[in-house]
């Protein structure tokens, strides 16, 4: 039922990285729709950066967003989920642990933001959104409203959302906002909270 796939990015790849594994799903998509079995989905069974820090929560966002819009994409899990500090080689993962304590790394925190605010009905967003990687959603009953975006620049960009259809927004606020100011910042046994 699945074609199992891993996509491991270089750390300076953090802001490209993502449409590359979409250029490669959808030529994967291709594959599998003049196959046997054109029911297959890609199941994306390792994907990460190969980095803990912010460059990894920036391509963690971007991957999640890519994930939920394309419909080849059938399940993902990030890799490696777990390290202990006696396998500094592996400087990836999305928990980092020793005998005393834990630190999460970036890419922990941008999947735990984006599970908090899951909504199961995608919006369709339309316009050029780059480089903004930008995606919509609401909530089952329509009353929620969910705009994730990632901004893989050193600039601010301002954005403007214009709704169309019949739930114009009562009210709006930042759920949540990580923006920290340097792109190798990372979390540690010491600030476990640097990016939060």
């Amino acid at each position: 039922d699945f074609l199992s796939i891993h996509h491991y990015e270089n750390a300076t790849r953090f802001d490209t990285g993502p449409a590359t594994a979409v250029a490669y799903w959808d030529k994967m998509a291709a594959l599998i729709k003049d196959a046997k079995n054109p029911n297959f989905k890609l199941y994306m069974s390792e994907w990460n950066l190969q980095t803990t820090d912010w460059r990894g929560g920036l391509y963690a966002g971007a991957l999640l967003n890519e994930f939920e819009r394309n419909p080849a994409v059938g399940m993902a899990c990030p890799a490696l989920f777990l390290r202990h500090e006696s396998a500094p080689s592996w400087d990836n993962a999305v928990i980092n642990f020793n005998n005393h304590a834990w630190f999460p790394a970036p890419n922990y925190v941008i999947m735990k933001v984006f599970r908090d605010h899951f909504q199961p009905n995608m919006i369709e967003i339309t316009g050029d959104t780059k480089p903004i990687n930008a995606l919509a959603s609401k909530s089952a009953d329509g009353k929620t409203l969910v705009l994730k975006l990632v901004n893989p620049t050193d600039q601010p960009i301002q954005v403007t959302a214009n709704f169309k259809g019949n739930f114009p927004p009562a009210t709006s606020q930042i759920f949540q906002l990580v923006a920290p100011d340097n792109l190798t910042l990372k979390n540690s046994y010491e600030n476990p909270t640097a990016i939060r």
